[in-house]
């Protein structure tokens, strides 16, 4: 059994009340769909009902991981779905806390990409 895709399972199963989540979640409903004759549906509302059960996500995850191994189809669609499952991990378990009065301006923000805060520096003029 792969640890890290009981984690990921735990953690789509534990934010499906977000939008992220409920995206990670239904994706996951169609991957399990797909595997023939098994008893994934009835793992996956156990998930459901019990987020956090580790021995759930487990019994999930080897069933993800059999089907896997048969169905090179299958393996792709996991390994997208566990990239962006993973993002679920990194959202949240964030604590700010500002005491004393002396920030004028606070600004907090997730995973972002360039951003400039104030006056851009202009471009270096070329003679």
């Amino acid at each position: 059994m792969d640890p890290t895709l009981v984690t990921v399972l735990v953690a789509a199963a534990s934010a499906a009340s977000g939008e992220l989540g409920r995206q990670v979640w239904t994706a996951l409903t169609r991957l399990v769909r797909r595997i023939p004759g098994s008893s994934g549906t009835t793992e996956l509302a156990a998930l459901e009902a019990t987020p956090t059960d580790r021995a759930t996500a487990g019994r999930l995850a080897r069933l993800l991981a059999e089907q896997s191994a048969s169905d090179p189809d299958f393996a792709s669609a996991l390994a997208a779905w566990r990239t962006r499952a993973a993002r679920l991990q990194s959202t949240g378990g964030v604590h700010n806390e500002f005491k004393g009065g002396t920030a004028t301006t606070v600004i907090m923000a997730g995973d972002v990409g360039d951003i400039n805060i104030g006056t851009p520096t202009p471009p270096p003029t070329t003679s």
